[in-house]
């Protein structure tokens, strides 16, 4: 699963990869190492445990500079719906390059109950006085906050 031909961090994963692929072609032999399919099992096994734990420690990076940076400074901004859901819809923001939650709290939710068609990616309140669907622009506010102790995220809200 973990390879991709150009990337110097995968160059071991390569190396494995390009002798198995010799050797299934016919271009040179299996080297005795490969023979074993327990130790090759095992290899590949650390190779991909080795590239998750790569995936997350770069994702957390990325969340912890976010963090940094929104911290003192809370934003209005221009957002994409891009998916909805039944709890209000996610929305990304070309000027920062993320993506998020919105929920639709009952502050914007009024006292109108909510029909969210999923398959049509539409939501509207019953009496069809706001509705909200995929690749609609939004304005919303995007905020540090800390629901638990500890623990910050960003919180984006529908303006």
């Amino acid at each position: 699963l973990y390879t991709h031909f150009t990337s110097p961090i995968r160059r071991y994963a390569d190396v494995i990869v390009h002798r198995l692929l010799a050797a299934s072609l016919g271009i040179s032999k299996l080297p005795p190492v490969f023979q074993d399919s327990l130790q090759l099992t095992s290899i590949a096994d650390n190779l991909n445990y080795r590239h998750r734990n790569a995936q997350y420690a770069g994702r957390a990076s990325v969340e912890l500079h976010t963090l940094i940076y929104f911290r003192k400074r809370p934003t209005d901004t221009e957002g994409r719906i891009v998916k909805i859901r039944s709890n209000g819809f996610f929305v990304f923001v070309p000027k920062y390059g993320i993506e998020g939650p919105v929920y639709l709290t009952k502050a914007e939710k009024g006292s109108g109950e909510w029909y969210v068609d999923e398959q049509q990616q539409k939501i509207k309140k019953m009496d069809g006085s706001l509705s909200y669907n995929v690749l609609q622009t939004v304005q919303i506010h995007m905020e540090v906050v800390e629901p638990q102790p500890n623990r910050p995220k960003l919180q984006l809200t529908l303006i």
